[in-house]
């Protein structure tokens, strides 16, 4: 499975992994899901590093194929 990686305070990543696992697993029809689903994008065509803290499991959604669609851009990252 695709993942993505966004940075988060230590506090709260250990409440997200205690509650959705490690990496996070999000239900296909949850609001955090439609969220995700909205601000994912192509990666760009160069590298970009990955140095958050929170790893997030992207769910198959119809509309975009997580293996396709796998990147959040940073300015997304920091309003999610």
């Amino acid at each position: 499975m695709a993942t993505v990686r966004i940075k988060v305070e230590y506090y709260l990543k250990r409440w997200v992994n205690y509650h959705f696992g490690n990496p996070v697993q999000l239900q296909k029809d949850s609001p955090e899901a439609r969220i995700l689903k909205r601000f994912l994008d192509k990666p760009p065509a160069s590298p970009v590093a990955d140095d958050g803290n929170l790893e997030i499991e992207i769910p198959y959604f119809k509309e975009k194929d997580p293996r396709t669609y796998n990147y959040l851009g940073w300015l997304l990252r920091l309003k999610i």
